[in-house]
């Protein structure tokens, strides 16, 4: 697991779901001596205009929805790293929820390699959370697309997340 990861794993997923319930913007500067060198070597369509763009430092892309709150979440890590567990990876983007229940594990065909997507539910300070974390290796990049918010308005937008990972092209 890289430096990276380890260390702001849960920090990133802390300011995903701020994001995720909050109306304002925060800007936050990760403080780690390692640097996340992000991937070039991917596309994708924007997502439906409902979501609207999301500046951060600790993602690649970020965005949320102007009726749900639900936010979707691109981050790519390439380098030394080399490739790791895809079930590692997903369980980081879950280290900051409490009473953590794995819905679905399911292996996939992604991108010509297999990828993993893992649902599970847990609470944040009382607030029931749900996340759709896919992820997938690809010439020494790990690339982790996620997708979350509130449990009960989790589902409503959950075609546009299918939708945009489905768009989602790596070189």
């Amino acid at each position: 697991m890289s430096n990276f990861l380890r260390w702001n794993s849960f920090y990133r997923l802390l300011l995903i779901l701020l994001f995720a319930f909050s109306n304002s913007c925060v800007s936050v500067k990760l403080g780690s001596s390692d640097k996340r060198v992000p991937s070039k070597k991917y596309s994708f369509a924007e997502p439906n205009p409902v979501f609207k763009v999301l500046n951060t430092d600790f993602a690649d892309k970020a965005w949320q929805s102007s009726t749900t709150a639900n936010s979707m979440v691109v981050i790519s890590e390439c380098g030394p790293i080399g490739d790791q567990d895809l079930k590692e990876i997903a369980l980081e983007h879950f280290s900051a929820l409490q009473s953590l229940e794995i819905e679905k594990e399911q292996t996939l065909p992604y991108s010509g390699r297999e990828a993993l997507l893992t649902i599970a539910k847990g609470q944040v300070d009382g607030v029931t959370v749900k996340m759709a974390v896919h992820t997938v290796n690809k010439n020494g990049c790990n690339y982790t697309i996620t997708y979350l918010g509130r449990s009960e308005k989790f589902a409503q937008e959950i075609s546009l997340m299918e939708s945009f990972v489905n768009g989602f092209k790596i070189q």
